[in-house]
């Protein structure tokens, strides 16, 4: 099993969405179609990887030498599953630094460095997870556990009460919870708050809290 990631040129879409229609017509083009040698702020961003995580044995990435995933502006690169958090963090945020679009293909999902965000367990910060589910379902398998995703003004917070799975919203001095909530929408709307977006918002039925409650 394997996570992939693309990371291209260009501005970075406005939604998942056209992130994804983006990423399909450039794999069309560039893969398919016409490959290519790979545009040079791709290659020294593949160069720049390799540095980080050198190619050979005890490598993360799946297909080697990483350059030949390179067409033109694009690089769809896959690294093995085990050391996805890791790798794809630390890809995620290079391709920030040098201006370039990441793109998360397994989850059809924009990936990037975004500034002012911290996520927060019962063990201290967390890195960025390149897979939510399996990173919420580590963190609330047990009673006290919780995970919470701040970033500016908004908030949110999962946790486990006594085997009830509760999630919180905050938004500025507003409060919202809902209980009994499934993992895999805990994940769904905490990689949403991550990534500056609020659909999970509308999916889930929410009681305001009062300031004297915990």
């Amino acid at each position: 099993m394997s996570y992939e990631l693309a990371v291209w040129e260009g501005d970075v879409p406005c939604d998942d969405k056209a992130a994804g229609e983006e990423f399909e017509g450039l794999y069309e083009r560039y893969f398919v179609e016409s490959p290519r040698r790979a545009h040079g702020v791709i290659r020294a961003y593949v160069e720049e990887l390799v540095e980080r995580w050198p190619e050979g044995e005890g490598s993360p990435w799946v297909t080697t030498p990483l350059i030949d995933s390179a067409s033109g502006p694009i690089v769809y690169f896959s690294m093995v599953y085990s050391r996805a958090d890791e790798v794809s963090e630390g890809a995620a945020q290079l391709a920030a630094e040098y201006g370039l679009v990441c793109f998360d293909a397994n989850r059809s999902t924009l990936r990037g460095a975004v500034e002012g965000l911290t996520i927060t367990t019962q063990n201290g910060r967390a890195a960025l997870p390149a897979l939510w589910f399996p990173f919420v379902l580590n963190e609330l398998r047990q009673t006290g556990g919780f995970i919470a995703v701040n970033q500016s003004n908004t908030s949110a917070k999962a946790r486990n009460d006594n085997g009830t799975l509760t999630l919180e919203y905050h938004e500025k001095e507003q409060r919202f919870q809902t209980k009994d909530v499934p993992l895999d929408q805990i994940a769904d709307a905490l990689s949403q708050l991550a990534s500056g977006q609020r659909q999970f918002i509308a999916r889930h039925t929410w009681r305001r809290l009062t300031p004297e409650e915990p």
